[in-house]
């Protein structure tokens, strides 16, 4: 099955194809998608920091109505992409549950406090992307990107749930082009896989800072793959 990440893929050849897995998300896309989807919890709290309240204003704990025309003293979109975390993660730990014969959340903890919802629905969902990527579709009504009712693949809400910890990367100015990261290879130097990053100028190792030109990279990305192969015999 080749990987839905597409030209995403974090596993994609030198042609950039996608890998083959069993699964519809390959074992790599998933394992950087559970350090994403684990991170959500900080970006949460984080963007939490880009929101400051009113001196004046004493919440009630209760959502209220947003005012278009009123002038709001915080980051509308650290507002709105916290929301939007809460959103994703909850929806999905319900799907979560049910796919994997969890107890599925009760009334009184869908009234809990949403930083504390946060953190439980990643404490589902991290460990068990797998299982998320599987579910064939799962109907949801209002989900980001779509309107009233909508079938999504349990794939796509990986990928999306991966996604949301970029952007809040984004919004808190914690965004570095450090390259796409290389996963598998190793470098011809220091001897260390998954530490090569691709840029526009090349392919460079984030452990011992070796650089290679495009051209030499792909001659080596063949024979590290012929070295592999003589171990494995």
């Amino acid at each position: 099955m080749i990987c839905m990440a597409g030209q995403h893929c974090k596993a994609r050849d030198e042609s950039g194809n996608p890998a083959e897995d069993m699964f519809p998300l390959c074992f790599w896309c998933l394992e950087a998608a559970e350090r994403d989807v684990r991170a959500l919890v900080l970006d949460y709290r984080d963007l939490e920091q880009h929101i400051p309240r009113g001196s004046s204003a004493r919440g009630d704990g209760m959502p209220h109505a947003r005012q278009v025309d009123a002038a709001l003293p915080i980051d509308e979109d650290a507002f709105d992409l916290q929301r939007e975390i809460w959103w994703v993660v909850t929806a999905w730990e319900d799907v979560v549950r049910e796919a994997a014969a969890l107890p599925m959340v009760g009334d009184w903890a869908k009234r809990r406090r949403d930083g504390l919802a946060v953190v439980e629905a990643v404490r589902v969902l991290a460990p068990r992307l797998e299982v998320l990527c599987r579910v064939t579709e799962a109907e949801m009504w209002g989900y980001p990107g779509t309107a009233g009712a909508t079938v999504v693949p349990g794939w796509q809400g990986v990928l999306d749930l991966a996604a949301l910890h970029r952007r809040a990367r984004g919004v808190l100015g914690l965004g570095r082009d450090d390259g796409e990261l290389i996963v598998g290879v190793a470098c011809p130097a220091c001897g260390i896989r998954s530490k090569l990053r691709r840029s526009v100028d090349g392919v460079s190792c984030g452990g011992c800072k070796t650089r290679l030109e495009t051209a030499d990279y792909a001659g080596w990305v063949l024979e590290d793959a012929a070295q592999q192969g003589g171990e494995a015999a």
